[in-house]
């Protein structure tokens, strides 16, 4: 039987291509401002995703790239899962906002 080896450079890139992937749209919702332009932090990590990926298709080729880019998508999904999961789980009694805070002015 012929044992299939991962290199630890492909290992890395694959790794870093989900981490930027799955954090670009976790940032997606934090806004900021870049010089006059208001944008969201996503746009900042997410061509970092592109550069891996065209560092994969040239070094590894496209099989090995079409494989991470679904293993990323697949990541996303399992991420989204997980914040699903955890939304459903009831908060801390102490860290529910109680009537009394809600009438509050501010």
């Amino acid at each position: 039987m012929k044992e299939k080896t991962v290199s630890v450079s492909f290992m890395l890139m694959g790794i870093l291509f989900c981490v930027c992937l799955i954090s670009a749209n976790l940032l997606a919702t934090k806004q900021i401002m870049f010089g006059p332009f208001n944008i969201t932090a996503g746009i900042l990590v997410f061509p970092i995703s592109y550069i891996v990926n065209d560092c994969i298709v040239e070094v590894w080729g496209f099989n090995k790239a079409k494989f991470l880019i679904w293993t990323g998508f697949l990541m996303n999904f399992l991420f989204v899962f997980f914040g699903y999961v955890a939304d459903l789980i009831p908060c801390l009694l102490y860290t529910s906002p109680s009537p009394r805070d809600r009438t509050r002015s501010r």
